[in-house]
């Protein structure tokens, strides 16, 4: 009668079979928190650096260990401590596990890709750390991390889910920049270009999305950039000509992509003509 090994991975198999015919091989040892219970924390610092200097690799693991919200203590970050999280952190974990099979022989990294999967899947559970703190923004950071740094491995971790309840945060979020450049990083550029429709008065999100879409959405840019860069000329406050200015940068751009440098140049004459009596936007205008 065959065995019946459903639900059990081949590792698994391998594992119980070695220690079938190899008992002797096998030791049993504490769990690390018996073993490690009775040394002092001057004893914990120097064993620990030790092993850092032995094993530079596990450099990436603390870092990206100490960076989770669950290392403070606290069930809700601090502002200013989310403002400190570091996403390289979580690139360079990424990229550690990712590399950790080139120096072997296919035979043996055959063995080691369970390993690999599992550690990538620690990454993903210090985003869903960051999500159950209320922090979706850091969350989707590190999830975008793991996605472009490990499109294959990532197809093996719940992104789907995750980014539905990470997005659903996000979307109640009085500043709605991270949502914005998610959607960008997504490249789902009808529902950013709705949420920049929807927060016309927000000037930060419309620029994360156009700078995003010159050569994507070029006449959607024209148009929502001429939108900006009017609507900062009209009160007539020479602190507001940068910013307009900037606006009608990312126009003349899309104007250029969508073959229109002619009709870029007549709406700047337009605007020289209108506003001829403003030096200061003069200025501006023939920098552009």
């Amino acid at each position: 009668m065959p065995l019946r090994l459903r639900g059990y991975c081949k590792h698994v198999i391998a594992l119980l079979l070695s220690y079938a015919h190899e008992p002797e091989s096998f030791a049993l040892r504490k769990e690390p928190a018996e073993l490690l219970s009775e040394l002092s924390r001057e004893q914990l610092l120097a064993l620990l650096t030790r092993l850092l200097g032995e094993q530079p690799d596990l450099y990436e693991l603390i870092e990206a260990a100490l960076a989770a919200p669950s290392v403070s203590g606290s069930g809700k970050i601090a502002l200013s401590r989310r403002r400190e999280m570091d996403v390289e952190v979580y690139r360079r974990r990424v990229s550690s596990i990712m590399h950790g099979l080139d120096h072997m022989r296919a035979s043996e990294a055959y063995w080691h890709v369970g390993g690999l999967t599992d550690e990538l899947r620690g990454v993903e559970r210090s985003a869903r750390e960051f999500l159950d703190a209320g922090e979706a923004e850091a969350a989707l950071r590190i999830l975008l991390t793991l996605l472009e740094e490990s499109s294959d491995g990532f197809e093996y971790l719940g992104w789907p889910k995750l980014k539905l309840t990470a997005m659903s945060s996000l979307e109640k979020f009085y500043d709605k920049r991270p949502l914005a450049e998610v959607l960008v990083e997504e490249q789902e550029w009808d529902a950013v270009i709705r949420l920049a429709d929807r927060r016309s008065q927000e000037h930060e999100v419309a620029a994360i999305v156009a700078d995003a879409l010159i050569t994507r959405r070029p006449e959607w840019v024209i148009r929502a950039s001429v939108k900006h860069a009017e609507a900062l000329i009209a009160p007539t406050k020479s602190s507001l000509y940068p910013a307009a200015a900037d606006w009608l940068r990312r126009a003349k751009a899309a104007y250029a992509h969508s073959g229109q440098a002619d009709e870029w140049e007549q709406y700047l004459q337009q605007l020289r003509g209108q506003y001829k009596r403003r030096p200061a936007l003069m200025a501006r205008l023939t920098s552009l």
